[in-house]
Parts: structure tokens; sequence; C-alpha cells
């Protein structure tokens, strides 16, 4: 697991810091009506102070305003942001991996070998090459084979191939999570927003470094697009482990048919019971193989991103 602190230490925010709610804060009296902003007096009604707010200039490259919420149950309907404090968490855990490295290409080579007596013995002999499918059995001198014996006509082989599966890479948390949920204000005049004393209000910029007057409380705040994710798994896949154990099955007549009969002793597959002549075989090479694979977690999470300068009038 990844755990990006940036600060060893965890800031405590204020206790301002509630819930966002559905977004929407009541009135304070808007733009005054007959009176210059923010100074009360006119026919529309109360000024922004008089109402116990203040008029903040949001200048140019600020957005918002919005409030700030770290409980992790915000309920906004209008999400500005969402990321975690520099001071806090930013928590990655490792990819999962799931490639798997597969058998291909697995082959066993068999040659069998026919015999004139019933315990591969004799020096009356014939040759020839197994496949998964019946063979007919070539005659030993004058006369049908009495026994076969199966050999490896060389080593089996399989190629191990990487299934190339994608990782599995979970999302990126913030602990604590927190979330800018768009609010409504009143504005004192264009540009001026009428902030209540009640609460805690905040405006953000990706451009600025620099908090507007009255909003005095600073943070960075760090989003996923400010975060380069290179999490990720690697397959490397080892030599195939492979066997073969053949089963045969053996008969009188050609074309696997005809009586079947079965004995296998040392290797040497012989009719069972008194010898008798064996006119074809089905072979199955048994062929067992199998790849180990093995994996490594790579990449981990970085700040890339210059992140949100977000201001809060505290």
């Amino acid at each position: 697991m990844t755990c990006l602190r940036l600060f060893a230490t965890t800031l405590t925010l204020s206790a301002a810091l509630a819930a966002c709610g559905d977004d929407t804060v009541a009135p304070l009296g808007g733009t005054d009506q007959g009176g210059a902003p923010g100074t009360g007096g006119g026919e529309g009604g109360e000024s922004c102070e008089d109402k116990g707010g203040q008029c903040l200039d949001l200048p140019p490259g600020f957005e918002g305003p919005v409030q700030v919420n770290d409980s992790g149950v915000a309920t906004c309907t209008s999400e500005a942001f969402v990321g975690a404090f520099e001071e806090e968490a930013i928590i990655a855990l490792d990819a999962e991996c799931g490639c798997v490295c597969q058998v291909e290409n697995a082959t066993c080579p068999l040659t069998g070998v026919a015999y004139a007596d019933a315990a591969c013995g004799s020096i009356n002999t014939a040759t020839f090459t197994l496949l998964d499918t019946c063979i007919d059995l070539p005659d030993v001198g004058a006369t049908s084979p009495l026994s076969i014996e199966i050999l490896n006509q060389a080593a089996p082989s399989a190629d191990c191939t990487n299934d190339l599966a994608a990782a599995v890479v979970s999302p990126i948390s913030f602990e604590p999570e927190v979330v800018g949920c768009n609010v409504n204000l009143d504005s004192c005049a264009d540009g001026v927003v009428c902030v209540p004393q009640v609460g805690q209000y905040c405006v953000y910029s990706t451009t600025e470094t620099a908090c507007p007057a009255g909003f005095d409380e600073i943070h960075t705040l760090y989003r996923e697009e400010d975060i380069d994710d290179t999490r990720d798994c690697e397959c490397s896949c080892g030599d195939a482990t492979i066997a073969c154990t053949p089963m045969v099955s053996l008969f009188s007549a050609t074309d696997c048919t005809g009586d079947l009969t079965e004995q296998n002793t040392a290797d040497c597959y012989s009719a069972s019971g008194a010898p008798g002549l064996l006119g074809s075989a089905l072979v199955d090479d048994g062929m067992a193989a199998s790849c180990e694979t093995t994996t490594a977690v790579t990449g981990a999470i970085d700040i890339t991103g210059p992140g949100l300068l977000v201001c809060c009038a505290p």
C-alpha cells in the first residue's frame, strides 16, 4: 500500500468547516438598492453588514465561494472540488496482479517400437510414430507384433506465454477527503460577495499564489488530476514444467477394432493373458504441462500538479 503524507503533522480544521448541506445559504439581503455596496440604507432593504455579513472582494483568478467539508458525510449536490489538504494523507493501494503465464505449443513426441515377442525383447522390430489417433501397428518380420514399447522421440517441450491481463488498480482515496461545495451568496456589487459571519466560506484558484483580502486561512489542496498514478503490475514466466505419461489401448484388429486388451509391464505393452497378435493401438500421450508465474507490483503515486489554492474567511 502506498500512503503519501507530505507532512508528519495533521491539520485540525476549525469547527466552522460544517457540512455542505444542500449547497444553498439563506440570503443576507443582496445588493443594496439606492445606496453604495455594503453601506445600507437603500430602499431595497438592509445592507450586508446590517444582516451580519461582510462584503469581500472576489478578484479575477478566483472561483467560489464554497463551503469546505472534511467530515466524510458531505451531501453536496454541486461539488467544486474533491481532494486532500497537503498536510493530510493521499492513499493508493498497490495494484493487484491478474496476469498469468499460460502453456502454449506443448509437444510430447512419442515413438513406438513393435516387437515379435510378448516381452519387448525380440531383435525383430519395427519403429513407428505415434499420434493421438488410432495407429495400425506394423508387421514385425512376417507377423503382427506381440508387444510394443513407447519411447520419447525427443524431449517434451512447451512455451510459457504471459496473457497480459491488466492489473486491478483501486481508486485513490483521501484521508480525510475534503469536498468543496458550491454555495449561493448574495452579492454586494460586481465581484464582491456578502459573506456571512456564521459558517466558513472559501474561494479557490488554480493560478493565483496569494489569497485575497479577508480570506486569510490558506490551504493547498491536491485533487486526482494533480497526481501522477503509475501503479501497475509486471509478470514474468518461468520455464514450462512438462511430463508425458502415455496411456495405451491395444486392439487385436486394425483401425482400433476387435478385442480390447491392455497390459503394462515396465513400459512394455502386450496382449493380456496368453500372447496374442496386436493389430492397432490408441495412444494418449498423457501430457501435463504448467508454467510458473512471477508477479511484481510496480509504480506509485506522485504529486505533479500545482493543486488548488484554497482561501477561507475565518
